[in-house]
């Protein structure tokens, strides 16, 4: 289910795109979108018009941040 940009100004977003094995986290405070793919530990910043990021956007998953922290 796509996640509106109304959403990224509430607060912090984590979205899981299965497709490419990636995650995402968004942080409203910093306004910064930050990239892990699947098996991976570290996060690498992108910027938001990161092609990747606004796909997992519109067609991705909608995860808690336990899942996102989890998922290494």
């Amino acid at each position: 289910m796509p996640v509106p940009n109304s959403e990224l100004r509430r607060g912090d977003v984590y979205v899981r795109y299965d497709h490419e094995n990636v995650m995402f986290r968004w942080d409203a405070s910093a306004r910064k979108a930050f990239r892990r793919f699947g098996g991976e530990a570290t996060e690498t910043e992108v910027p938001h018009d990161n092609e990747l990021l606004n796909d997992a956007l519109r067609f991705g998953d909608r995860i808690d941040e336990s899942a996102y922290r989890g998922a290494t």
